[in-house]
């Protein structure tokens, strides 16, 4: 792609079969001529040929596609679909990548592409994917909330079954409007107040720093 209207025409084409085809035929021939072909690319294009005809997920290898092409995909999830990949290309096994491409396909299905790019940042392992797929089914808006609000850190407290989004997504609101609370407060206070408040404090942590100790 040399502009945007080429990119956008690249990545619309990755939703239909001939994207498969064309990423076949694209990234073969760097292999075969370069030995550069993105094999990645090559074993999604391969798993959209052969999900072609199941409804449910034939579209999740595009996507999925898509996502890697734009960076939406952390660097560790990335290693795992290369290894998977290669595996595919050297052995025929597509077992493993058919796998991850189901547990996307949920998470995509429950949150859409565009929170899911947003989301599948804080994946980076197999696992995490699937808690992921499993959060996101039960509560797609929670789960992404999580997710935008406390990035990796909040994502690690979700529980392997996704239950206690909710519950992750209720203490974040509480602390956040805890500090915003805080913040007002604070501001609302006179600066001189503020300065007297600093100075005694100093004072009194002096006293105790010099303050003779017995025995």
């Amino acid at each position: 792609a040399h502009n945007s209207a080429s990119l956008m025409g690249a990545l619309l084409l990755d939703l239909f079969l001939i994207g498969d085809i064309r990423d076949l035929l694209v990234q073969g021939y760097k292999e075969i001529a370069y030995d550069q072909g993105d094999e990645i690319v090559m074993a999604l294009s391969a798993t959209g040929l052969g999900l072609a005809l199941l409804p449910g997920v034939h579209w999740a290898p595009a996507i999925l596609k898509s996502f890697k092409r734009t960076g939406a995909l952390s660097e560790r999830f990335v290693r795992i679909l290369h290894k998977h990949a290669r595996t595919a290309l050297e052995t025929g096994n597509f077992q493993p990548l058919a796998k991850v491409v189901t547990d996307f396909s949920r998470a995509v299905r429950a949150l859409g592409p565009g929170p899911s790019s947003t989301a599948m940042r804080v994946v980076y392992t197999e696992g995490d994917l699937a808690k992921l797929a499993k959060a996101a089914t039960l509560d797609p808006g929670r789960s992404y909330s999580l997710v935008a609000l406390s990035g990796r850190k909040g994502f690690k407290r979700l529980d392997a079954d996704g239950r206690n989004a909710g519950a992750l997504v209720r203490k974040l609101k509480i602390g956040s409007r805890l500090g915003k609370t805080a913040k007002k407060s604070l501001g609302a206070l006179p600066v001189s107040y503020l300065i007297s408040v600093l100075l005694a404090g100093i004072a009194l942590l002096l006293l105790a720093l010099f303050k003779p100790r017995r025995g």
